[in-house]
């Protein structure tokens, strides 16, 4: 395929900012309640009507190669944000427009690293402000209007909102499809959450938010410092053999012979899954509170090799569904017997109240937390799959900016956070203007008017100060890069189909002939 090259850095620049400009105008249209929808088309299957910015940004395609290439960069960076709060993405692609626009317009001249000290100085004196600006959650109506914010509907606001409110700051809800219903259902189950990521990133199920969910899966606890593949492999033919295909192994870490070993049922397609979860901060006493969960057999460093070699399926645990993080993992409805469970949170408060050292202390609260905690399941149902994958996301935004609210605090919403924010700073300011940006799109998405009033929403918007933290901090850097850009190689856009019938008639070749080289 022919490449162009091109070290016309105007044209280049110019090419860049008109690519992200069309890149924040279409993700724009989707920004709050009063958003609107944009229409894809799709190479292979049905037209898809997108509401959310992230999922627009995907799928944007511009005849311009070097503009295209802008937007991937973009994309990539500010994806970020919904990866580390899971929501903002939308917000932080506009602002990457506003910041860059303000760059060319009121810098012309300056040079790259003046800018980049410059942005970033302003960037984080608006952090300080946004922390200083922020207050906790106080009410559980709080709450719902987040939700209610980030999914643009009352119903699912309310909720999401409530079901926070009940499980509390370090709560965990889980999303899944109910296909045997058309209606939302709800209900707060038994959950163990604990540190611990997965041991290496093939085992994601969602690249986009970097997770791993697993339902009825069989769980290996082993509190070992070394595991080898032969006493993982005889197990894992047991449970096929059930016709399971899945199984969690909870350890220390995980020798690169073992990572090997499973990467090579992954690699080749085969039906079995196998998840390995890193706890390296768990204590020997946690990790048998997982095994008690669970009802696994606790296995560690004083069992032989003769035992490990003979694992049962006896010695399993089950949970019913499991959710694993890089650095998080959340064990749902796990098979021990209330009765263990209730007994090892007895043993753990009364180790608990001998403590006089208040990190031991602490460590054992977390503990009984942990094991008498509850995990919310909302169950999707809806009369078409499209209509279940729009309330997914709409629940899966609603879901982190609640969570994020809940234990950070929040802002005043609807980007007059940053507005204020902005008419405190002085005209020198490289952020100034650009960061007013979200509080305009909004504004243009709710009245269809461009000419900006000083117009208030009321009290009660509000927003995670811990999503504008991250949408605008990696709108900076998406920003930065692309100030820096001067030159650029990118693929030449393929011939459309008349042109290329013209090219055969004239040369007897393709035109992929012509580019072989």
């Amino acid at each position: 395929m022919k490449k162009i090259n091109t070290s016309d850095t105007k044209d280049v620049r110019n090419r860049v900012l008109n690519g992200i400009k069309q890149m924040a105008d279409l993700v724009g249209m989707t920004l709050g309640p009063s958003g609107q929808s944009v229409m894809c088309e799709r190479m292979n299957g049905d037209p898809v009507i997108l509401d959310d910015g992230r999922r627009v940004a995907e799928n944007i395609k511009l005849d311009d190669p070097i503009a295209q290439l802008a937007v991937r960069q973009a994309y990539h960076v500010t994806r970020k944000t919904d990866e580390a709060v899971g929501d903002g993405t939308t917000t932080s692609m506009v602002e990457v427009h506003a910041i860059l626009d303000s760059i060319r317009k009121n810098r012309p001249n300056q040079s790259v690293s003046e800018v980049e000290k410059e942005v970033i100085a302003s960037r984080d004196n608006i952090i300080s402000k946004l922390k200083e600006a922020s207050k906790p959650i106080e009410t559980e109506q709080d709450l719902k209007n987040v939700a209610t914010i980030s999914s643009g509907r009352k119903d699912l606001g309310e909720l999401v909102g409530g079901m926070y409110w009940k499980l509390g700051k370090d709560g965990h809800i889980s999303l899944e499809f109910n296909l045997t219903s058309d209606v939302l259902e709800s209900e707060v189950v038994p959950g163990y959450k604990f540190l611990g990521g997965y041991a290496e990133p093939w085992m994601r199920t969602d690249l986009v938010r970097n997770t791993s969910t697993m339902g009825d899966t069989h769980v290996l606890v082993a509190d070992r410092k070394d595991l080898d593949s032969a006493w993982i492999e005889p197990i894992i033919q047991q449970i096929a053999g059930q016709g399971k295909t899945r199984l969690l192994i909870i350890a220390r870490k995980f020798p690169s012979s073992l990572l090997k070993s499973l990467y090579q049922l992954y690699a080749e397609k085969k039906v079995f899954a196998t998840v390995c979860v890193k706890a390296p901060s768990r204590n020997s006493e946690a990790f048998k509170d997982i095994a008690i969960y669970t009802g696994a057999r606790y296995f560690c460093d004083k069992d032989d090799e003769t035992t490990m070699s003979n694992i049962k399926l006896s010695d399993l645990g089950m949970v019913q569904k499991a959710e694993i993080t890089e650095d998080m993992a959340i064990l749902i409805e796990g098979k021990g017997t209330k009765e263990d469970i209730d007994k090892r949170i007895e043993e753990v408060k009364a180790e608990e109240a001998q403590q006089k050292v208040p990190q031991f202390k602490q460590d054992r609260m977390e503990r009984v937390s942990a094991l008498s905690g509850g995990v919310g399941i909302i169950r999707i149902g809806a009369p078409t799959d499209e209509e279940r994958n729009f309330l997914k996301e709409k629940l899966q935004d609603a879901k982190y900016a609640t969570k994020y609210a809940f234990r950070d605090g929040v802002v005043p919403g609807g980007g007059k956070a940053l507005k204020r924010i902005s008419e405190s700073l002085p005209d020198t300011d490289i952020l100034k203007e650009a960061i007013k940006a979200p509080y305009n799109v909004l504004y243009r998405n709710i009245t269809g008017e461009t000419i900006i009033q000083d117009v208030e929403y009321g009290d009660e918007v509000i927003d995670p100060v811990a999503v504008e933290i991250a949408a605008l901090t990696n709108a900076c850097s998406a920003a930065i890069l692309l100030n820096r850009v001067g030159g650029a190689i990118a693929f030449a856009p393929k011939p459309k189909l008349d042109e290329a019938l013209q090219a055969i008639l004239k040369t007897g070749n393709t035109p992929d002939d012509e580019n072989d080289d």
